[in-house]
């Protein structure tokens, strides 16, 4: 006897089963601009924020990785603080693995430290399992892994120094990121922002050709984060009012190792000054130039065409020169802050994102 045919269902019939199942949270409307539109954390250094597009992804998971003394951690406090700015009722949470969260230096760069979590777990498993319960919490809005290259496996932990055992934190790290990034579709699914940045360190491998440069974790590193950026930095040292040598500032350089983003900008640098008697303050990014280069460019402000220079429609305000049109925008945050805005939506536009809002917000 000819077995019966399976019934012929539709979409609509499986959404339906879906449905019934519980499952219905997780069809989505793709015409639904909120879907497809991928909102950003900005980070406040220029040439960092088009790079990836306005900052970094809210609702994702995102790598910093560099060497020493590249800025990496001023880097995550400058995220705290705009986390703090755009979700004032939530907590950001500082998984502190290396012991060394500096909240004086944080605070130069807007942390509000009363509305931090800050953890400092002993091993690898701890870091972890404390990172996924945050990722979970529901007045969290970001969670900030400080690093992996530090974690330390209770594994390895236990055993003398010299016993190693290959792949153990290449492991663990995978399964963290599995299951963070499925509480984060999770939470999203649910309405909820929640963001996972994870800093790490690079190591040097001895091999005869190609990047001796190695990054602690095993691949789940390269997979799961929607953003990675490589950073590095040199501290140039001058003399202080005393005339002692002190560090005045630091070029930091930026490289995108990867991008879910869109066509963003591949490289980028910035300034941070760590001179304390300069007008911009201790921690302060120098980036006038920069923003005005762009905005000069796209006629959004003008560069002087006979003896001044405006600011276009951002300000009556003219100029005699150049260092005096952006000296006057360093003088005023808030305005290089709308310029700011307005050139990576330009940059946006430009870049096919088109022009509806992509800062993240409560």
């Amino acid at each position: 006897m000819k077995a019966a045919a399976p019934a012929v269902r539709t979409s609509a019939d499986v959404l339906a089963k879906l449905g019934r199942a519980g499952l219905g949270h997780t069809i989505l409307d793709a015409s639904r601009p909120d879907v497809d539109h991928r909102r950003h954390i900005p980070t406040g250094i220029y040439e960092l924020d088009r790079m990836c597009m306005g900052g970094i992804p809210a609702s994702a998971i995102t790598q910093v990785v560099g060497r020493q003394g590249s800025g990496k951690s001023s880097l995550c406090d400058r995220i705290t603080a705009s986390a703090q700015r755009i979700w004032p009722e939530h907590k950001v949470a500082r998984v502190d693995v290396e012991g060394t969260q500096d909240f004086e230096w944080a605070a130069l760069h807007g942390v509000d430290p009363s509305r931090v979590i800050l953890s400092r777990p002993e091993t690898a498993e701890d870091a972890m399992n404390t990172s996924e319960e945050l990722v979970r919490a529901s007045d969290v809005s970001i969670v900030i892994v400080d690093s992996v290259a530090a974690m330390m496996p209770s594994a390895m932990s236990m055993r003398s120094i010299g016993d190693t055992i290959p792949g153990v934190r290449a492991r663990l790290v995978n399964e963290f990121l599995t299951r963070v990034g499925s509480a984060i579709v999770e939470a999203r699914n649910a309405g909820r922002t929640v963001t996972l940045v994870v800093v790490n360190q690079y190591r040097q491998r001895f091999v005869v050709r190609g990047d001796v440069r190695t990054i602690p974790g095993g691949e789940g590193l390269n997979y799961f984060p929607s953003f990675t950026v490589s950073m590095d930095g040199f501290t140039h040292y001058g003399k202080d009012a005393f005339g002692d040598e002190a560090a005045m500032r630091l070029e930091m350089t930026f490289q995108r190792l990867k991008s879910k983003l869109g066509s963003g900008t591949k490289e980028g640098k910035a300034t941070m000054i760590l001179d304390p008697s300069h007008p911009l303050g201790l921690g302060a990014i120098d980036q006038a130039d920069d923003i005005l280069d762009f905005t000069d460019k796209r006629g959004l402000t003008a560069r002087p065409s006979t003896v001044r220079c405006d600011l276009g429609a951002f300000s009556t305000a003219t100029f005699r020169t150049l260092r005096d049109r952006a000296d006057h925008l360093r003088a005023d945050p808030a305005l290089q802050q709308t310029i700011y805005d307005a050139a990576i939506s330009a940059w946006r536009v430009e870049r096919g994102k088109g022009a509806g809002e992509w800062k993240a917000a409560a």
